[in-house]
């Protein structure tokens, strides 16, 4: 039985989850259909330069004030800058298309750290533990039913008008969290937001478990835009037309979704209490291998869409859900510093090199060499998790009551480890 805080995060995460489809759909068909996918990987290294930001300053915020306060004014903010949007596209489309892109990745990068940086406020690691993926769940089914209903929706409001609807939901989101700002949480010391950015960094650098995690997000950010402009040029192309495009993206993000409610039903707890946090950062990236090399022998949209189609499945269901285990060792305090750092700069300064090489490579073998990459990563993260988990616990003002954070996989190979020659 879930608690009310519980119940409130889970209606705002399908809420926010209904609203960033229905946003990300409408603004990459009107990209696509005005400017074709050739810019699509320097407006991507755009908007990653700029959640770098975003993102720190979230972060910093989070562990100023108190944090449902922040997510319900985000919320807000979002809601406002999309009907905005909505207005400058009738204004002027070609350019009014392009900043769509870039401000759809700002709201939802800031709403989605903000989210969880309240959920690791308000449920301590068990509670954590139990919900990370009841909410991830709900957020996929949120995705889900939006991206199957974006023709639809279309139809009736234009796809213009698909973010009018994704602020409603948005402005939901916000006050269903809000509501929680009346209960009571841990204060949280005010600091200037350059101090905080340096601390976040600086707690990165002095724990070897985030050193490492940082080659890993920066990984998966180069990864990310490298393979959707391989995908949205083969969209671009087979669907000409905002309308079409929209509803084909609606159908292949629907698709996706229901999959990935799969993984997390299925895969992801399998995986986490078979195998462990550790080796749970190998699965995307082997998968991400196997779709390059798919990409080099047919290069096609079928074969995009399932290689991108795999990338999300495993990246909601299994990789997210790692990061956001191995996230939760921090200390409470610099959690949204932390968190900042590694979805902020490690994540987007991966990301704004992967779109800038997609600009002026936009070749399958790319989307392979940056899965390799990512792979190298992984498994010098997954070498030394075990020991490096625990370490980090060890640092910790509270270690015994972040103890349920570390996994039972994770705790037999390090037993493992120790019982061993070295």
């Amino acid at each position: 039985m879930l608690s009310r805080p519980a119940l409130a995060c889970a209606a705002a995460y399908v809420a926010l989850e209904l609203a960033e489809a229905f946003t990300q759909n409408a603004a990459d068909a009107l990209f696509l259909a005005r400017h074709g996918a050739g810019a699509l990987g320097f407006v991507l290294a755009a908007s990653s330069a700029l959640v770098a930001v975003t993102v720190g300053l979230t972060g910093a915020l989070a562990d100023r004030g108190e944090r449902p306060r922040l997510f319900f004014r985000l919320g807000v903010a979002a809601a406002a800058l999309l009907v905005l949007a909505r207005g400058a596209l009738a204004l002027a489309p070609a350019a009014a298309s392009i900043a769509l892109m870039i401000v759809a990745k700002q709201t939802s990068a800031a709403l989605d750290l903000a989210f969880w940086v309240v959920v690791a406020d308000r449920f301590h690691a068990r509670e954590g533990r139990r919900l990370v993926p009841i909410l991830t769940f709900a957020g996929g089914a949120g995705m889900a039913l939006a991206s199957f209903a974006t023709r639809a929706v279309a139809a009736v409001v234009s796809v213009e008008g698909l973010l009018l609807v994704a602020a409603a939901f948005t402005a939901a989101a916000a006050a269903a969290v809000g509501a929680l700002a009346a209960e009571p949480s841990p204060p949280a010391a005010g600091v200037p937001l350059w101090t905080a950015w340096k601390e976040g960094a600086a707690a990165t650098a002095r724990s070897p478990l985030y050193r490492r995690l940082v080659a890993v997000v920066a990984a998966v950010g180069a990864f990310g835009p490298i393979l959707f402009t391989a995908f949205g040029a083969a969209a671009a192309e087979a669907h000409p037309g905002a309308v079409d495009l929209a509803a084909f993206l609606g159908r292949f993000r629907g698709l996706t979704c229901l999959a990935t409610l799969a993984a997390q039903a299925a895969l992801g707890p399998a995986f986490f209490h078979f195998f462990g946090v550790g080796n749970a950062f190998l699965l995307a990236p082997l998968v991400g291998v196997v779709a390059g090399a798919a990409l080099c022998a047919r290069p096609e949209l079928v074969v995009a869409a399932a290689a991108l189609a795999a990338a999300r499945v495993l990246d909601a269901a299994v990789q997210t859900p790692a990061e956001k285990l191995a996230h939760n060792l921090a200390a409470p305090r610099l959690r949204g510093r932390v968190g900042a750092f590694l979805d902020g700069v490690a994540k987007r300064s991966g990301a704004l090199a992967g779109g800038i090489a997609a600009g002026l490579v936009a070749a399958p073998p790319l989307v392979l060499a940056a899965a390799v990459g990512w792979l190298a990563a992984a498994l010098a993260l997954r070498r030394r998790y075990a020991s490096l988990a625990v370490g980090e616990l060890l640092r910790s003002p509270a270690p015994r009551e972040a103890l349920p954070a570390v996994d039972e996989a994770t705790l037999r190979l390090l037993r493992r480890d120790l019982g061993g020659d070295d």
